[in-house]
């Protein structure tokens, strides 16, 4: 309550503008009504792995969870947009030109979308840890940024005790879908309890190599159930 009627202060006294065309922002975003409509939203995801369904589809599973051939260890990724212009600009302007508005209104896209799907909430949410040398290179965790607005808005805590990326690994996505599972294989390391239920918020998935190995991590330091919480899936 006191979040909503502190948003709302905020409005009035500084209105948001949408990021996109610069036009006043509905619903304390920074993304007006008309650009909020046109986003490329993941609207017949497959169940289990987000993966977007082709049209006409009756199955609730994709083919790579129907055969088994989907990375293992999580139990649900809910990735409400699809990696595709302007969400992939959105998340690049965050990673890479160090531009925070973008998480702030990405985190709070995925919470209007979760809250309307009616989802539990975990115990926790898990930001995928980034090492050290990259985390000083960058300055901050876009993972993190983006779980800042889905904790304020579903009154779901932060966890980032105990949890520690071992190595440096080649970025997931300069690598062929084959060779993605051996790059992550032992890359995460968590101590200390865990709730029984968390989220992994993640900003893109692709092969789900990277939370499927994060969310074995997290199984076997006590978590059971896992799901992942990610922006976008890749078409």
């Amino acid at each position: 309550m006191v979040y909503r009627w502190l948003r709302r202060l905020e409005g009035l006294l500084l209105p948001h503008r949408c990021l996109l065309c610069g036009a006043v922002g509905e619903d304390g975003m920074d993304i007006c009504q008309g650009c909020g409509q046109d986003l490329p939203w993941n609207r017949r995801p497959c169940q289990r792995c987000a993966n977007p369904l082709p049209p006409g589809t009756r199955t609730q599973l994709c083919g790579d969870c129907q055969s088994g051939r989907t990375p293992k260890g999580f139990d649900q990724i809910m990735a409400p947009l699809l990696y595709d212009f302007p969400v992939d600009r959105l998340i690049l302007a965050l990673k890479f030109q160090h531009e925070l508005a973008p998480g702030r209104l990405l985190g709070s896209l995925c919470a209007h979308a979760l809250a309307a799907e009616g989802i539990e909430p975990p115990q926790g949410l898990v930001p995928v840890p980034l090492h050290p040398a990259r985390w000083r290179q960058r300055g901050f965790n876009q993972a993190v940024e983006l779980a800042r607005p889905l904790s304020r808005q579903l009154g779901v805590p932060i966890l980032t005790r105990g949890l520690k990326r071992q190595r440096s690994a080649r970025p997931q996505s300069e690598l062929p879908l084959d060779q993605r599972r051996r790059n992550v294989h032992g890359l995460f390391r968590v101590s200390g309890p865990v709730p029984n239920h968390v989220a992994i918020v993640d900003d893109v998935v692709t092969s789900a190599s990277t939370v499927a190995e994060l969310a074995q991590a997290l199984k076997q330091a006590g978590a059971s159930r896992v799901d992942v919480w990610a922006i976008a899936r890749t078409p």
